[in-house]
């Protein structure tokens, strides 16, 4: 019953090779039978199976990503700091005829999604406008010439790319300020008794009902020194009785 079992799973083991290997390859191969060669300067936020698109339409597809040297590129339309490029294989639905005025740039499918590649390829605009066939196939062997472009971020891609290499950093962020929420919650700490509970609004109610009562006494006694000429030196033991609690004025007036 073991051998039995065994020999099911290898079965079935091997029509998944042979699908993946012999099927799926060959169904790629008839999707996309024509190839082409794309040169940047770097290729971050690029990888194996990034789409590519001709003004918006799905064309085909990021095979093969591989670093070469920036000398082998013929007509570079960027340049580099280093000696190294990075070369895209592309395989494609149909071949593509370039202009010289194309364009390549990096669009997302939406707001935080990964980039994909679009290529403009262009079009006549004087009698010297030149153009260039980039695309081939396996048995074309006479294709020099390969489109180049410079590397740029695209807001939400560079977004998306900015939150992948720090989402450690920004979790540990949110993770710290769910701490301070949580101890503002529990009353712990001055910020939290201060929004929590009505001790400090009670404090300083009552200084400023104190500042209140030394400004009226002080009025007061300034008021009777221009009719009596009498010692300022009251009014400043008067002003020390206050800050200690003891309003004589009010406990004479009792």
């Amino acid at each position: 019953m073991k051998n039995y079992f065994i020999g099911i799973i290898f079965f079935f083991f091997t029509i998944f090779l042979f699908y993946q290997s012999v099927i799926q390859g060959q169904n790629e191969k008839v999707v996309y039978p024509y190839k082409m060669k794309l040169y940047f300067p770097t290729a971050e936020g690029l990888r194996e199976g990034t789409e590519v698109s001709v003004k918006g339409i799905p064309y085909g597809l990021v095979k093969e990503i591989k670093e070469i040297n920036y000398n082998q590129i013929q007509t570079p339309r960027f340049t580099t700091e280093s000696d190294k490029a990075i070369e895209l294989n592309i395989i494609l639905k149909s071949p593509i005829t370039l202009w010289d005025n194309y364009e390549i740039k990096f669009k997302s499918k939406t707001l935080f999604s990964g980039r994909m590649i679009d290529i403009d390829p262009g079009n006549y605009k004087l009698e010297d406008s030149s153009f260039f066939r980039p695309t081939y196939t396996d048995d074309d062997e006479d294709v020099e010439n390969f489109p180049s472009s410079k590397y740029y971020d695209e807001f939400f891609t560079g977004a998306n790319t900015l939150l992948t290499e720090n989402r450690e950093d920004i979790r540990n962020t949110i993770k710290n300020l769910r701490m301070i929420s949580d101890k503002i919650k529990s009353g712990k700490g001055t910020l939290s008794q201060f929004i929590n509970t009505s001790t400090a609004y009670d404090n300083l109610n009552e200084t400023v009902s104190d500042m209140s009562i030394i400004g009226k006494e002080g009025r007061r006694y300034f008021e009777m020194l221009r009719e009596n000429d009498t010692n300022p030196a009251t009014f400043t033991m008067f002003v020390v009785l206050n800050l200690l609690n003891l309003n004589l004025s009010s406990q004479a007036n009792k």
